[in-house]
């Protein structure tokens, strides 16, 4: 169930997108405040997945660069990007997310 928050919250909900978890699309949609939102998208929680499309991959690693330069797109997730799970996304981000590469391919 979504927070119930005052319209002041979040005050450019019609220019941002709400990232919201697997299964929960319908109940964001329908709450007030959280409909508000330009767009709402479904994610599931893929670490090392730092640009949503489901697969971790080089491009992941050239979002955290962005995000770590300042400039991060507009389908950079936080909580993918910390692959280290330390609450910042940083360099140990992308040392995780390559270590995580490399395992793929053995």
């Amino acid at each position: 169930m979504p927070l119930a928050i005052s319209s002041d919250v979040f005050n450019n909900r019609a220019n941002a997108t709400l990232y919201v978890p697997k299964g929960c699309y319908d109940a964001y949609a329908n709450a007030d405040c959280w409909k508000e939102f330009k767009i709402i998208v479904e994610w599931e929680e893929l670490i090392g997945d730092a640009n949503g499309d489901g697969i971790v991959n080089d491009a992941d690693v050239d979002e955290i660069t962005k995000y770590i330069f300042g400039n991060p797109s507009s389908k950079f997730i936080f909580k993918n990007a910390d692959a280290n799970e330390d609450n910042v996304v940083d360099v140990a981000d992308i040392v995780k997310v390559n270590s995580i590469l490399n395992s793929q391919t053995q």
